[in-house]
């Protein structure tokens, strides 16, 4: 065999490199509150979930988390009471805010009432969508 035609074979494509593994998301038992997670390689997470009253949305209530992302695992553990206080004091705030929104909200229209009582026909569908 000629070593010349062995330079001229296409080499076979490289074998594919495995995505990044994911970080773990663990989910609080009461869907809401503090939790810790994260690795070495893409730093750790410090979220606190929470839910917002909101009026207009599926539920009357939509979630957020407010995320810390840090390399530095001991020294977020070491803030946690820090942290934790600090993100309480602005989720108490910012609930307070929306519970005055969606009170006045539910006053002047009171849609929970309307969507659990409503019942849905294909006319009143056509009619609530102005159809």
């Amino acid at each position: 065999m000629c070593l010349r035609n062995r330079c001229d074979m296409a080499l076979p494509p490289p074998p594919p490199v495995p995505p990044p593994p994911a970080l773990s998301m663990q989910v609080c038992p009461g869907r809401e509150g503090p939790i810790f997670f994260g690795d070495e390689l893409h730093g750790f997470v410090f979220s606190h979930t929470f839910f917002i009253k909101d009026s207009l949305a599926r539920g009357f209530q939509r979630w957020y988390s407010i995320i810390v992302i840090m390399m530095d695992r001991i020294f977020l553990i070491n803030s946690w009471p820090f942290l934790l206080s600090a993100i309480q004091s602005i989720i108490n705030h910012l609930q307070a805010l929306a519970l005055k929104v969606f009170e006045t909200e539910q006053y002047g229209f009171p849609q929970r009432s309307q969507r659990i009582n409503g019942a849905f026909t294909p006319g009143s569908f056509l009619h609530q969508r102005n159809g």
